[in-house]
């Protein structure tokens, strides 16, 4: 579906993937409307719970670009809209 991206679900209620290139310790993430946490993580790497407002904020801080300068400059927009983002 999404290079990098595994075990890809999205219901009206629920969105779960795992972000994976080639190793067996991805993190992945859990969020719900069942739920007032987000679960990231796995059983092997261990889990991170935040609260949604927590979460939000994360999301918000990371489209806005804070962390670009960080991550590897292959052309391409880090900040461009995703078909499961927003």
């Amino acid at each position: 579906m999404f290079k990098g991206i595994k075990n890809f679900e999205v219901t009206e209620k629920r969105t779960q993937m795992t972000f994976c290139s080639s190793c067996k310790t991805c993190p992945a993430i859990d969020i719900s409307k069942d739920s007032d946490k987000v679960v990231v993580g796995g059983k092997d790497e261990g889990y991170t719970h935040f609260t949604k407002d927590q979460f939000a904020l994360f999301v918000k801080t990371v489209k806005a670009g804070a962390y670009d300068k960080y991550l590897p400059d292959d052309g391409l927009d880090l900040n461009e809209d995703v078909p499961f983002g927003d």
